[in-house]
């Protein structure tokens, strides 16, 4: 008898085990949030750089237009520098932004794994979908399922079992025996090489054994006090992460309820800019406006479409990060 010596060593090994799955899985969502988060920059890139392209498209026909007027004699040449000016600004922009594309690109790949020399072609845009749920019901759901707080129980249960290991280091070890043997040995002179029958006998020996462990300088006392710190400090760290999941689903909801209430204002501010725009350049051809009052409203029009764009960044982040965070 080993006093569970064996047993606990057996628990202690499928333990282990399961804390390596568990840390192979939150390796593994960790990775997914990454891929994620790159994955939206490069449609952020790529939305970004759309929008450069769209006014660098506005630039030109500006320009065109202002040096047929100038040939009418209707726009000074000071309207066609203003508007030369305008595209190669917009020129600018949209290297700038391709640049951001490409590198975008290439953290996309880096955070998969793949080789960098690879193209990439994102297959969807943003998404206005949001994770469901007020906040009390989604931290019940976080706590029930993230994988940390499961790897700190079995960290837990491991320190247990691991004191309790070094405790029967300690013990004893009881041994029983019993053997039979059943055995003859020839007592006549005619019959030398092997027994007759009645020479056999039967021999039965038991026998208990008490082993004591040799004196190791108390290393198994102290190995087993630390595997009992252990064992309380993984209770604490499980509790204090509790409350961290809590705060951090709450915080993440709020902050979804707030993206969503802001990316209506965006849209009508994306609408109001856009019809803005189209009546400064209506005014402006019509002869009523100028040109820095449609080059104006042009550049509130790009703000509203950049702000919406990141908005819907954000928003789709908020959704990846919630999700992290409910354990998925």
């Amino acid at each position: 008898m080993t006093f569970g010596r064996i047993g606990k060593a057996l628990d202690l090994a499928k333990q282990s085990r399961e804390a390596s799955r568990e840390s192979a899985t939150l390796t593994d969502q960790d990775t997914a949030v990454r891929i994620a988060e790159a994955y939206y920059g490069v449609v952020l890139a790529k939305e970004l750089a759309q929008i450069a392209h769209q006014n660098k498209q506005l630039a030109d026909l500006h320009l065109n237009d202002a040096l047929a007027h100038l040939k009418a004699g209707l726009r000074s040449d000071f309207d066609v520098m203003q508007n030369r000016a305008e595209v190669s600004s917009a020129e600018a922009n949209v290297i700038e932004l391709e640049s951001r594309e490409e590198i975008a690109k290439k953290a996309l790949l880096s955070a998969m794994g793949q080789p960098l020399d690879r193209d990439v072609e994102v297959a969807e845009n943003f998404r206005e979908e949001v994770v469901e749920g007020d906040a009390d019901e989604l931290v019940a759901t976080g706590v029930s399922r993230r994988r940390e707080l499961v790897l700190l129980n079995l960290q837990s249960g491991m320190s247990r079992t691991a004191a309790g290991l070094y405790t029967a280091n300690m013990l004893p070890t009881i041994d029983a025996r019993m053997d039979y043997t059943w055995s003859g040995v020839s007592q006549t002179e005619e019959d030398r090489v092997w027994p007759v029958e009645d020479d056999w006998r039967n021999f039965w020996s038991v026998g208990v054994g008490l082993t004591w462990p040799i004196f190791d300088g108390f290393e198994n006392w102290g190995k087993r006090r630390q595997a009992l710190a252990q064992e309380r400090i993984s209770k604490l760290r499980l509790a204090q992460s509790e409350r961290t999941i809590a705060l951090e689903i709450e915080q993440l909801t709020k902050r979804r309820d707030a993206l969503m209430k802001q990316l209506t204002a965006r849209k009508d501010a994306v609408d109001l800019a856009q019809r803005a725009f189209e009546l400064a350049s209506l005014r402006y051809d019509s002869g009523l406006g100028t040109l820095i009052e449609r080059a104006d409203a042009k550049a509130v029009w790009t703000r509203a479409r950049v702000a919406l764009l990141q908005t819907l960044y954000d928003l789709n982040l908020a959704r990846v990060h919630l999700r992290r965070a409910l354990g998925e």
